[in-house]
């Protein structure tokens, strides 16, 4: 696969080409940024604990003998996987995008909301946004609260003072703030921009859909969003996911709107950021372009960065919390992405980060929503780390090997 990926990237454009004529319709085709930045992804996930000597899966073999994961580490694949970020990053044809008026919020919705900024190296000009955005809107816009954040999210997510909700003495869970005449449980407060471009939660303010004004978002059992009020259009865990959601889309008028010329971002440059520096602190620990890249996302957030900038926070002391530390990062500049699922295998962490997961109380109204309730439980089974192959397959392939645990 690499191989051919290098063979695209070779002959690719750097950019679409077009003949002056309708150069709109050649965007989302594809480039060499589009190429090297697969392969990046790809090699990265080769390097990863899943497929880089584990030995769990010793047994997992073709019909001839032949390991089908690798049974040695290699350091070198991280170098392979850091040096392809690198050869993206070094194209110099993109770069983080942020807002014009300095709003790390709009800097962070404007990454995937703003069409065909210098932030977006591979993207669907296709695609289903509409229904993405009707999903994930609350009742009162005219949506389905279809698409709930888990309290584990909502817990991930920094302080504005750049720390975890366990290191930040500006963090609490008792008593509310009042936010311009709205009651807003103190969980909420004090949180970096990423949690208000990605998280929908009870009392904020929200406008899309048929809204014709701001309005704060209720999730109580008896509130307009809330449980009682529709058979099956309420959030198990009293939140709803906000991140990349389109609020021109009004579903009273079948999805018409601001999903028409949004195209849905699979790969930018913030995760090739991310990719780089996970990849360097595993086969370079100590690196300088670990944190250069690391803070960059940081600073295009708007939190502290480590050891630069205003209000620094400690550098990450070796390379074991560096690895924590990019993670967590990860885990919130990619939220909603389509990148947690993939991460937590290759890491092989689901069996720890599965289980109950947890939401707001959302049986009830007033003050006894915010408590922790278990919202959903999810089963763990090792054959989950991949998808089974069809038994049709099997039939058809004498070869083909089943992936393992099923």
């Amino acid at each position: 696969m690499v191989a051919e990926l290098d063979k695209a990237a070779a002959v690719l454009p750097l950019t679409p080409q077009s003949n002056g004529l309708n150069a709109d319709r050649e965007y989302g085709r594809a480039t060499k940024g589009m190429a090297l930045a697969v392969k990046a992804r790809l090699l990265l996930y080769a390097a990863s604990p899943l497929y880089n000597g584990n030995t769990e899966m010793a047994g997992f073999r073709n019909a001839d003998g032949t390991a089908l994961i690798s049974q040695s580490y290699s350091q070198e694949k991280w170098q392979r996987a850091a040096d392809a970020a690198k050869a993206v990053i070094d194209l110099n044809l993109y770069s983080l995008y942020k807002d014009p008026g300095g709003d790390p919020v709009k800097s962070v919705q404007g990454a995937l909301m703003e069409p065909w900024n210098n932030e977006q190296i591979f993207v669907r000009k296709d695609n289903s946004l509409w229904d993405w955005d009707v999903n994930a809107m609350p009742r009162q816009a005219g949506g389905w609260c279809g698409i709930a954040a888990t309290q584990e999210q909502v817990d991930a997510y920094f302080m504005k003072d750049g720390r975890s909700i366990r290191e930040s003495s500006l963090y609490s869970e008792t008593g509310f703030t009042d936010v311009n005449g709205v009651q807003v449980f103190n969980m909420y407060i004090n949180r970096e921009p990423r949690f208000y471009a990605a998280i929908t939660y009870n009392n904020s303010i929200f406008q899309g859909g048929n809204m014709s004004a701001p309005a704060p978002v209720s999730f109580f059992i008896s509130g307009p969003n809330g449980k009682n009020g529709h058979p099956t259009d309420w959030s198990k865990t009293g939140y709803l996911i906000r991140k990349n959601v389109g609020p021109q889309t009004n579903a009273g008028s079948g999805g018409n709107g601001q999903h028409q010329n949004r195209p849905l971002v699979l790969f930018r440059l913030g995760e090739i950021y991310l990719d780089y520096a996970e990849a360097l602190n595993e086969y370079d620990p100590g690196n300088a372009g670990i944190l250069k890249y690391l803070n960059l996302v940081r600073e295009r957030a708007g939190i502290p960065q480590y050891g630069a900038g205003d209000n620094p926070l400690q550098v990450p002391a070796g390379q074991a919390e560096m690895r924590t530390k990019i993670r967590a990062e990860r885990r919130v500049e990619l939220a909603f992405e389509y990148h947690r699922w993939f991460d937590i295998r290759r890491w092989k962490i689901a069996p720890q980060v599965m289980g109950d997961l947890h939401g707001m109380n959302i049986n009830q109204n007033n003050n006894s929503f915010y408590q922790r309730i278990v919202a959903v439980k999810h089963l763990w089974l090792p054959g989950s780390y991949w998808f089974p192959i069809s038994q049709y397959e099997l039939d058809r392939g004498r070869l083909v090997v089943q992936n393992p645990g099923w």
